[in-house]
């Protein structure tokens, strides 16, 4: 079980507690909290990854990854009221 938050607000930072560590398969799972840096920064995004439940690795990044897409689904989602949902009146 694994939860994504998403700001897209152009302020990169990163909250990762995702407690992976060893190999999945041939990837060193170091390299995925790489990812995770690497995205806030670029999307300029601030992004919570958090790992609620779960002890195989695969399937812990499998759902940190899910959880990914279900919050890019949520953040760009058009809301109920009128123009972003940002203080600043605009998405990054």
């Amino acid at each position: 079980m694994a939860r994504v938050v998403l700001d897209l607000g152009k302020r990169p930072y990163l909250a990762y507690g995702v407690p992976l560590r060893g190999r999945i398969g041939s990837l060193e799972s170091e390299v995925i909290e790489e990812f995770w840096k690497a995205l806030s920064i670029h999307l300029g995004a601030t992004v919570h990854v958090d790992v609620i439940r779960g002890r195989n690795r695969h399937h812990v990044a499998e759902a940190t990854f899910k959880a990914l897409g279900l919050a890019l689904r949520d953040a760009m989602t058009p809301g109920a009221g009128p123009g972003a949902p940002s203080s600043k009146g605009l998405l990054g």
